[in-house]
């Protein structure tokens, strides 16, 4: 923050400090970025009270107090399905450090600051399991999360290979330090993988998105996060359309049954049968899953091949009752599972169809 901002209050006394030119500095600041002046400010804020409460200062009205800040709206950004095969052929290009380091982050979902600073003497392989320490984690308890397979052969594979004397999973150029700064390599990630407004944390938000799309609730996403405060998770219950789409479906419905009942007078009828001449109707016909609702009934999928399924059958048993999906709507996700290579097609000599993972998400 110093390094940043330090030459505009260097010389200013905390006393000396007005209001009126901190309102004039957080909007300069914020005609770059809104989230930058509003941390800045709060930054500010936070040191003089620290410096009162421990009596480096005298007590004083804080200057900051009465400031006006910009309005920021939380980051929504993560990786979407579309994106996933190009961001992985980007980091496939990348040494085994940076890939690594980015696969971890995703993997985990932790916190860049805990990634860079990962020890080994903080993973337990034969639990499968990382305990960040209260001192590094930013809530102040310790936390430990769960590794999934594909991170932990990461892990395995680094420690193989690891400089015995280094403690570090990411060690840095200099002796006996770890991995400062992956933003210049991030940036050559994403314009490789032609990803626009994708920043690291995104990862972060990339793993608890997808939790709630395969209808995790707030809880386990909030432990897999380290959220002290399920307010933080609340975000991602957006993503978790199953029991909002069961009550519209369900209103819907009637609201359908209401407006056939009228339309009847004008369609192509006859008296003795009423139905003859109307279009066929098939059971939710209309329902299209775009964005959100696409990943989750993909991830659902993806889930259900993982677990030994193959078949539309099984896909189906993964949906349950809240996810009303139809044949043709079906077709056409795994179809464009197919295009995208992260499902295969088999056909059987029945004439029938079966399906399994690509190979490359196999590996």
């Amino acid at each position: 923050f110093f390094k940043v901002y330090g030459a505009r209050w260097a010389a200013v006394k905390v006393h000396e400090l007005k209001r009126t030119e901190l309102q004039a500095w957080i909007d300069t600041v914020g005609q770059k970025s809104a989230s930058a002046a509003t941390r800045a400010l709060n930054m500010v804020k936070a040191i003089i009270n620290w410096g009162m409460r421990k009596d480096l200062i005298p007590r004083m009205v804080n200057p900051c107090s009465g400031v006006e800040t910009f309005e920021c709206r939380s980051r929504e950004r993560f990786v979407l399905p579309a994106e996933l095969n190009r961001l992985r052929a980007a980091l496939d290009e990348e040494p085994n450090l940076m890939r690594d380091f980015f696969w971890i982050s995703l993997l985990t979902g932790a916190r860049r600051s805990n990634v860079l600073s990962m020890r080994w003497d903080e993973i337990d392989f034969d639990l499968a399991t990382w305990m960040i320490p209260a001192d590094k984690f930013k809530n102040g308890n310790s936390h430990t999360i769960p590794i999934c397979a594909l991170a932990l052969g990461i892990l395995q594979r680094r420690f193989e290979n690891r400089e015995v004397t280094s403690p570090w999973v990411f060690p840095g150029r200099k002796a006996n330090d770890h991995l400062k700064e992956p933003k210049r390599a991030w940036k050559r990630i994403i314009t490789r993988a032609e990803i626009t407004d994708l920043h690291i944390h995104d990862l972060r938000r990339t793993l608890g998105s997808y939790m709630a799309m395969n209808g995790e609730n707030q809880y386990v996403i909030a432990q897999m996060l380290g959220h002290k405060d399920l307010r933080s998770t609340a975000v991602y219950a957006r993503l978790n359309l199953a029991t909002v789409r069961e009550a519209t479906e369900s209103v819907s419905d009637k609201w359908q049954k209401i407006l056939a009942l009228k339309a009847e007078p004008i369609s192509k009828t006859t008296k003795d049968n009423p139905t003859k001449g109307a279009p066929k109707q098939f059971k939710n016909s209309s329902i299209r899953f775009i964005g959100a609702d696409q990943v989750m009934v993909e991830a659902r999928i993806v889930s259900a091949l993982k677990s030994g399924g193959s078949t539309k059958k099984h896909f189906y048993q993964k949906m349950g009752r809240h996810i009303k999906l139809n044949a043709r709507e079906l077709d056409r996700i795994l179809a464009d599972l197919e295009s995208r290579q992260i499902i295969t097609r088999h056909a059987k000599d029945s004439g029938s169809f079966f399906f399994s993972l690509f190979q490359s998400q196999l590996e």
